[in-house]
């Protein structure tokens, strides 16, 4: 029986379940990666079973948050590097060194996989601009969360690649659009939560409209990500956050927004 179970990902589950079968469980604890098996699915009086279905437990569970993730990572980077149609199950196995059945284990169909992958990215581009700098003016902390939508380094412009990558092909798929349409209602409605809360401070315009001002702000980031990556010789990365800036000038108290956000 394997013993390396923390380290020895790459071996699949599916191993260990041969295991326990050269142990003697019964053929039904080895169904496939549909069937999670745990100490009450076995013997109890052999001790030998016993511990193995607990250490398929415990291997699940590490599998869990660690080969998810994993799978993850290597998903987006096939995505970016080859496109959409080059993300097969058997594809992304490789890349990730782990087995078919495993990532089977996680999405049933590829359609499940790209979905994933996609809630994915969104997610994690949210979940960065949620986590930017929170101090000075609203149009400071404004503009630093919506620079992390922007193609400005390499971890950004790979999960740019993989957002519009699916973001042209919800155009045609209802499923990947519910995510796009989620993740720009998520926009959208941040910038609007930060424009009235600039009316409030008494830093923002006179006329300001808030959700007038979110859907343009969200439009504007959306189009600046597309051409960044489509015509980079058009549209450099100093141009286009001069342009962000020059949209929240017109919105904005902008005179400190610029010493707190990264490019």
């Amino acid at each position: 029986m394997p013993t390396d179970w923390l380290g020895g990902l790459a071996a699949g589950r599916d191993e260990w379940l041969a295991a326990g079968l050269a142990a003697g469980l019964p053929a039904g604890l080895a169904d496939g990666f549909g069937v999670r098996p745990c100490v009450v699915s076995v013997m109890p009086a052999d001790h030998t079973r016993v511990w193995y279905g607990r250490l398929v437990h415990m291997y699940d569970a590490h599998m869990t948050e660690s080969a998810r993730q994993r799978l993850l990572d290597a998903l987006v980077t096939v995505i970016a590097e080859r496109g959409l149609d080059q993300a097969s199950i058997r594809e992304v196995a490789a890349a990730a060194g782990v087995s078919i059945g495993t990532v089977q284990y996680y999405c049933r169909s590829k359609d499940e996989m790209l979905r994933t992958a996609f809630e994915y990215v969104t997610g994690h581009i949210l979940d960065r601009a949620a986590g930017t700098e929170r101090t000075g003016t609203v149009a400071s902390v404004l503009r630093g969360a919506l620079l992390e939508f922007l193609p400005l380094d390499d971890t950004r412009r790979l999960e740019a690649k993989v957002y519009l990558a699916f973001a042209a092909r919800a155009a045609v798929s209802p499923d990947l659009a519910s995510v796009q349409q989620g993740m720009m209602t998520e926009l959208r409605g941040r910038c609007a939560d930060a424009f009235r809360l600039a009316q409030s401070r008494g830093e923002a315009a006179d006329d300001l409209d808030p959700e007038q001002a979110a859907v343009a702000t969200a439009a504007l980031v959306d189009g600046l990500l597309l051409h960044l990556l489509t015509d980079p010789t058009g549209l450099g990365p100093e141009a286009a956050v001069a342009v962000l800036d020059t949209h929240l000038a017109r919105h904005l108290d902008v005179r400190a927004a610029h010493r707190s956000a990264r490019p």
